[in-house]
């Protein structure tokens, strides 16, 4: 064939000859069979046929003509207007009989197999290692018969010259005469199922994982951002030694699915099949291993790590199937040596939170918003403002290039706003729902985007800081430093800091702002007032039972914090509200008793064994459990809070070892908190049942100095460096070193004090966790140690 290549006959060196798309499937075709990739079967008209059709037609002048009138490519109107005039010369020209008769002969062959195509226009710029040219030309699915073919293949070909791709082009300093455009005609498989794969975090960066979206039907709803998909996230190196490592599973809205019943078009999904996960475990695993395997293969073709963006669907048949396989275009282009951290100047009021949505880009940024409903409105945006619409389509890039930040109604993480937002390097949130309609044009909002995958708007300008820190540079410290960590999904961006693990990994945060019911009221459900069951059961929704979905949220989220550090040491601590905080869950009043000072009351290790929260516990050793030995994170520890007594060590220790936690290898490592004085006395005796400690600093200066941490009348009279406290924390030390346990502290207040710091290092503690905002500082700081000043202590480390 002269015109034509079967995707078995083309690799990723021909993309001048098929383009990056059709290039990169013939290459996919390639590694099918060894890799064990299903790839719908199909062939490419090549560049040589486009410049046949265009000298056929005498076409060239005509478009250099046409293009030659682009003064100003931000002028979207007079950019339409000229794309209009050169596609309809494109779509009106003749076909060469021998070009038609070979689309025509390759149709037939695949026609064999079902009578519809789909035809994917494919740039020879486009889809590089270098380049993304994500959504710049068009693609046509269900496509039947042969007169329809050719017509539609003039329509890819006239589609080099959309708007967005012209625009695109001269953004980037791309020659318009010496782009051709090659049609990918592929077996067009029934989508049941569809969504897109990156095999990287898309806002960190962090390689580590493979991050899968779903929804019902085909996906071009996924990226135009008319509805949020499911996401999967799931961890490389585990699939590989065999666990079953799905990270989270964050069920999307999919309220509607585009279809294809004689023709495409969007139907209403019912409310059930909203409220499920899209994807079975299985489903994601296939997937996960599929995309992995196409990682492995492009990189070992390009000699170098090479993360992918591929599209998948599922067939009637349940079978899966990569339709699209790209380098990924904004990580890999990266190759960063320090990173911009940004924080609040000061705390804000969660209540001053106007909307919040799924966080694009980690930054914080302010600015004027322009609230545009419509492209032609949003000609008049100035530059420097926040773009807020409903959704984005390639043709708003120009539009996008002069804004400061997106915020949209619909979208998920791989919807259009998301891809452009990322590639220009500016925030953006995405999925809000309402904030065309909160938000108006000239308000002054400050978007953060820095706290993981969850967004927020506030009003007006808040002050911030940046600070710019090595991510090769190592603490200037004879210890160990760990990092404590509430919220999971800032847990991809935050291992990227060079700290020895996570010393803390709160479980507070997860079932509060993630489960936000009462486990007692998962557990007992039935005996709650319909209203109460209701609202759980809307949550629970997506899973067998509300205990399923405590366990798999629970265990999921620990999981991710471990993933991040793997195989780092990360250790989790079980629940430890006090009564007060547990009423405030859903559910809770029913459970909770009020407790005229919490802080003293139902707290810490006695609510492990205590009724009625005993059956709780269980529920939370057995998320630990799955996120072992399911999910294979052995590197997770276990983390039990306050332990008051000798005697309550022993009957923890029972019990911690009836739910089995201590099966896989390495052995689970379990700390006990030193946050009483009790504790610190008889550490001696109680290490006999734990593996370490842990101060927690605050209770153990409250408990030592009778002072209620959180009443402010008695604020300037509360001390952690009190004589006392300090007495005591030396006692926990120098008694866990005499039964060679490690020890740590995981308090504020090494963060908020430097001489406690010190004083620390010098009575040599083995670590001291922090949050990640007293890391950055470490990092800044100028040594205040010799080397010889304990340096192997950290390395005793859990």
């Amino acid at each position: 064939m002269k015109y034509t290549k079967l995707f078995s006959q083309v690799n990723l060196h021909d993309t001048n000859i098929v383009g990056g798309k059709n290039a990169s499937l013939g290459q996919l075709t390639q590694f099918a069979h060894a890799y064990k990739i299903n790839i719908p079967d199909g062939f490419a008209s090549t560049s040589q046929a486009y410049w046949y059709f265009i000298k056929h037609n005498n076409l060239a002048p005509i478009i250099k003509k046409f293009l030659d009138k682009i003064k100003n490519y931000q002028d979207t109107k007079e950019l339409t207007k000229i794309s209009k005039k050169i596609r309809t010369q494109i779509e009106t020209g003749e076909i060469p009989a021998d070009l038609a008769q070979e689309l025509i002969t390759g149709y037939k062959k695949l026609s064999s197999k079902t009578c519809f195509v789909a035809l994917r226009s494919s740039g020879t710029a486009e889809d590089l290692p270098n380049a993304s040219f994500a959504g710049q030309h068009d693609s046509f699915l269900y496509i039947r018969g042969i007169q329809e073919l050719l017509n539609t293949w003039k329509k890819c070909i006239s589609s080099l010259f959309t708007p967005r791709a012209i625009a695109y082009r001269i953004i980037n300093k791309i020659s318009h005469e010496h782009v051709a455009l090659s049609v990918g005609i592929q077996h067009m498989i029934n989508a049941q199922k569809s969504g897109v794969i990156f095999t990287i975090d898309t806002e960190s960066g962090f390689d580590g994982v493979i991050f899968i979206t779903a929804v019902y039907g085909s996906g071009e709803l996924i990226v135009q951002g008319k509805i949020t998909p499911d996401q999967y996230y799931v961890h490389k190196d585990r699939l590989t030694a065999g666990f079953k490592p799905i990270l989270t599973k964050t069920c999307g809205t999919k309220n509607r699915a585009r279809i294809f019943n004689k023709k495409l078009h969007d139907i209403t999904v019912s409310k059930k099949q909203q409220e499920i996960f899209c994807l079975s475990d299985t489903d994601i695993m296939e997937l996960a291993r599929q995309s992995l395997a196409i990682e492995i293969a492009y990189s070992a073709f390009y000699k170098k790590y090479t993360p992918m963006d591929i599209e998948w669907i599922q067939a009637p048949n349940k079978k899966l199937y990569i339709v699209q396989a790209r380098p990924e275009t904004v990580h890999s282009k990266k190759t960063e040596t320090t990173k911009i951290i940004y924080t609040h100047k000061k705390n804000i009021n969660s209540q001053n939170i106007l909307l919040t949505g799924q966080a694009i880009g980690q930054q914080i940024i302010s600015g004027p918003v322009f609230v545009s409903k419509n492209i032609a409105q949003a000609t008049d945006m100035p530059d420097g403002a926040v773009l807020v619409t409903s959704m984005t389509t390639p043709d708003w890039v120009p539009i996008m290039k002069k804004a400061a930040a997106i915020i949209t109604d619909q979208g998920g993480r791989t919807c259009h706003a998301a891809i452009v937002s990322r590639e220009l390097g500016i925030p953006a949130l995405v999925g809000t729902q309402i904030a065309t309609t909160t938000l108006h044009t000239g308000q002054m909002i400050t978007l953060d985007c820095s706290a993981g995958m969850l967004g927020a708007v506030y009003a007006g300008k808040i002050r911030i800081q940046q600070k710019s820190i090595s991510l090769n540079k190592t603490i200037p410290l004879p210890i160990s430093i760990m990092l404590n960590i509430s919220i999971p999904t800032s847990a991809f961006s935050l291992a990227t800091l060079p700290v020895t693990g996570v010393g803390l990994a709160r479980t507070e945060f997860i079932i509060a702002h993630t489960i936000q019911v009462h486990p007692l009221a998962l557990i007992h459900i039935k005996q709650l007032p319909k209203t109460t069951q209701t609202k759980i059961k809307n949550i629970c929704s997506a899973y067998a039972s509300p205990k399923e979905f405590f366990i798999n949220v629970l265990a999921q989220q620990c999981a991710t914090i471990a993933a991040a550090f793997w195989p780092k040491s990360v250790i989790v601590r079980l629940s430890d509200f006090k009564s007060n905080e547990y009423r405030n869950l859903i559910g809770g009043e029913f459970f909770e008793s009020l407790e005229q000072n919490p802080m003293l009351g139902h707290r810490g290790a006695f609510r492990y064994y205590g009724t009625p929260y005993n059956s709780a516990f269980k529920l939370e050793c057995t998320a630990i459990k799955q996120a072992r030995e399911v999910n294979g994170f052995t590197n997770i520890q276990l983390m039990i809070p306050m332990i008051r007594s000798t005697q309550e060590a022993k009957i923890i220790t029972k019990l911690l070892q009836k739910t089995g936690l201590y099966k896989t290898q390495p052995r689970m490592q379990t700390i006990f908190m030193c946050e009483t004085p009790a504790c610190a006395l008889e550490i001696q005796k109680i290490a006999k049942y734990c593996d370490g400690f842990s101060i927690g600093s605050n209770d153990l200066a409250q408990f030592t100095l009778a002072i209620d941490r959180e009443d402010a009348t008695l604020a300037n009279t509360f001390n952690e460096q009190d004589p006392a406290v300090l007495t005591l924390i030396d006692l926990a030390i120098t008694g866990a070193h005499d039964k060679n346990k490690k020890i740590g502290i995981c308090g504020q207040a090494p963060s908020d004090y430097p001489e406690f710091f010190d004083w620390l290092v010098k009575h040599k503690i083995d670590y001291i966790s922090l949050n990640s905002d007293a890391v950055i500082q470490l990092l800044g700081s100028t040594p205040r140690y010799n080397a010889e000043d304990g340096a192997t202590r950290g390395e005793r480390l859990v």
